[in-house]
């Protein structure tokens, strides 16, 4: 598998991180991406150059990027109640045996369902930004 040249479409630059440890940032110029990373840019929203069509997205791709786009703003409002239940400190939130926020309290909070995979994608964000930020 070769690289590939992605970009965020997020108007904002899109922090990569994988779970053997390995980071990345996609800003909004083309950015070689080792193929490592090519699942989770497209999962967090990012296209590659390879979907765009004479500098223009296709239909078919255009709803790709928008369904890419609208699960970045719904990662981003878990996010943002992951770090109100933190900073409320509601316990109760939380799973006892994980330590990871509840995926029900969270989907009551949002609005819509939030699976275990998009709350453990958002979980280890928030821990890793914490800890950066220490």
């Amino acid at each position: 598998m070769e690289s590939k040249k992605f970009k965020s479409i997020a108007g904002q630059p899109i922090r990569i991180a994988l779970l053997d440890g390995h980071v990345t940032w996609v800003a909004e110029d083309w950015t070689e991406l080792h193929p490592r990373f090519h699942s989770a840019a497209y999962s967090s929203g990012c296209v590659s150059q390879d979907m765009y069509r004479n500098s223009q997205l296709s239909e078919s791709d255009a709803r790709v990027a928008n369904t890419m786009q609208n699960v970045m703003l719904q990662k981003k409002e878990v996010e943002d109640a992951i770090r109100k239940l933190i900073d409320e400190n509601n316990l109760e939130a939380f799973d006892n045996k994980n330590g990871k926020p509840r995926s029900n309290t969270l989907t009551e909070m949002v609005g819509f369902r939030v699976t275990n995979a998009m709350r453990d994608e958002v979980w280890y964000f928030v821990q890793e930004s914490m800890n950066d930020a220490s």
